[in-house]
């Protein structure tokens, strides 16, 4: 993976949730009392702020950083495989704190 390619979809990742953060509900774990600035950064309307929406931006932000290192910095062939290939193996964390809090809003419906 190229890292010009890891910096456009981490801006693209970004951008989509903070656009639409919760579009089609899809967000659990309303986080309703945030900071006017944070919840700028995190969503672009006025609304709750979703922490599963909160770990893909985490992710997508992360796939920036690791993207940027890799371009910048001069790594060995092993370390920079690593650099840019982690970002893909964080999704699996990111989906399971995802079902976690699904799991955990159902909970609290019922």
């Amino acid at each position: 993976m190229q890292p010009a390619a890891l910096i456009v979809m981490g801006i693209v990742s970004y951008a989509m949730v903070w656009l639409w953060h919760d579009s089609g509900r899809v967000g659990n774990v309303a986080w309703t009392r945030v900071p006017t600035r944070l919840r700028q950064f995190l969503r672009f309307r006025p609304g709750p702020v979703y922490l599963s929406a909160v770990a893909v931006q985490l992710w997508a932000l992360l796939m920036l950083v690791a993207a940027l290192v890799a371009q910048v910095f001069a790594l060995d062939t092993a370390l920079r495989r690593v650099v840019l290939e982690g970002p893909f193996y964080l999704i699996i964390a990111v989906v399971a704190l995802w079902a976690a809090l699904a799991g955990l809003a159902t909970q609290r419906r019922r």
